[in-house]
Order: structure tokens, then sequence, then C-alpha cells
């Protein structure tokens, strides 16, 4: 098993060589953090998985990362919550609409 963690990339303009340097360190610290918390959930549930973490459309990513790995299934978390974090059921129904294989959304 393995944990696979995708968020949505700022982009910042061509050009803007000062706002791209800042994106790669904010792209590494969340990163850190985000790796940083799966491996705490891990330490207090008592278990240990691969964790990777990638940046970019999450739905694009997760779809390559199954076909990649030839997931046998895609467990995806979804927020009970509405309003901007309501659009991850539409996000939801794309992934599984056109994963390669089975998605259990919890």
């Amino acid at each position: 098993m393995r944990i696979f963690h995708s968020f949505m990339r700022f982009r910042p303009a061509s050009g803007a060589w000062l706002l791209s340097w800042l994106d790669e360190r904010l792209q590494s610290a969340e990163k850190q953090v985000a790796r940083d918390r799966i491996e705490e959930l891990q330490r207090t549930v008592g278990v240990h998985f691969r964790v990777s973490i990638a940046i970019g459309p999450i739905k694009d990513v997760l779809i390559e990362v199954a076909r990649r790995l030839r997931a046998d299934v895609l467990v995806i978390g979804r927020s009970p919550q509405s309003g901007a974090l309501g659009r991850l059921r539409d996000l939801t129904y794309a992934v599984v609409r056109d994963t390669p294989c089975p998605v259990l959304s919890v």
C-alpha cells in the first residue's frame, strides 16, 4: 500500500523569476508539512506506508499515478464541507469516471 497526496500548484506568470523562486520554496514547505502530518497520523495508528506527494491538477495526478503503479484500487477522501471545498464532489466523480481501476471514496 502507498499513500499519495496531491494538491494544486500556484503558477506564477512566466518571466517572474522572484515569484517562481518563492513558489518553489513554498511548494517545498507545503510538501514537508504534508509529509510530516501524514507520518504523524501513521505513527498514531501504528502503520507505516510509503508516502508520495505531488503538485498539480489533482485529478490528472491521481489518474497518472494509478496508471503508472497499476493500482488495484484507489482510495480517496472527500470533505463533508460545502462551499469552496464542495467542489471535491465534482473531483471525486471525475476521478471515479476516468481512473483505470476501482475507486473507493471515503
